[in-house]
């Protein structure tokens, strides 16, 4: 049976990973703002050596945040859709994890319970 502490520090952990991953997927899209292009999640999976599915589940969180925009098929993907200067820290915690908030006075996230 696993401690608490243990099982809070591996949550922990995935919402740290999800934000991570967040970030590289929206600077990978940061080209296709207003240039009608898209980009495989799948290929940037492969760059930067990430699991394709997981990152493929962050990029839906994204597009339902209207975020980023997808097209199927040939010459598919997904294109960021709102201006990469409009987009902070704390618009992506809150669209990948929302148990958590970033405090700009530590540059640490805290969980929403403790910052209240």
């Amino acid at each position: 049976m696993r401690s608490p502490i243990l099982l809070f520090i591996l949550l922990y952990m995935k919402s740290i990973k999800s934000i991570d991953y967040g970030m590289v997927l929206l600077t990978s899209l940061m080209p296709t703002y207003g240039s009608g292009d898209y980009f495989n999640v799948r290929t940037i999976a492969r760059s930067y050596k990430l699991p394709a599915p997981f990152l493929e589940k962050l990029a839906q969180r994204f597009k339902r945040a209207g975020i980023l925009e997808s097209r199927r098929g040939i010459g598919g993907g997904y294109c960021l859709v709102k201006n990469p200067n409009s987009i902070s820290i704390e618009t992506v915690i809150s669209v990948l994890d929302n148990k958590y908030q970033y405090c700009p006075i530590n540059h640490h996230l805290v969980t929403k319970s403790l910052s209240k």
